[in-house]
């Protein structure tokens, strides 16, 4: 089971928060991580991530639920 915690800045007097959980698993080097996101706003995202540590990288693919 996966928890976070993230802050965004939309301007310069706009700032977003939220709180998500979710699971994850591993794939060879690489980890999936599929969560559901609450936006201080009222919005909810299920945001699904691919880390790939070898290269380095990360992908995110974002979905807003409502």
């Amino acid at each position: 089971m996966t928890s976070g915690l993230a802050r965004d800045f939309a301007d310069e007097s706009t700032v977003f928060g939220g709180t998500g959980v979710g699971i994850w698993y591993r794939d060879g080097a690489l980890i999936h991580m599929e969560q559901l996101v609450n936006v201080s706003d009222g919005t909810k995202n299920l945001g699904r991530l691919v880390l790939d540590g070898l290269n380095r990288t990360t992908s995110i693919d974002l979905y807003v639920l409502k």
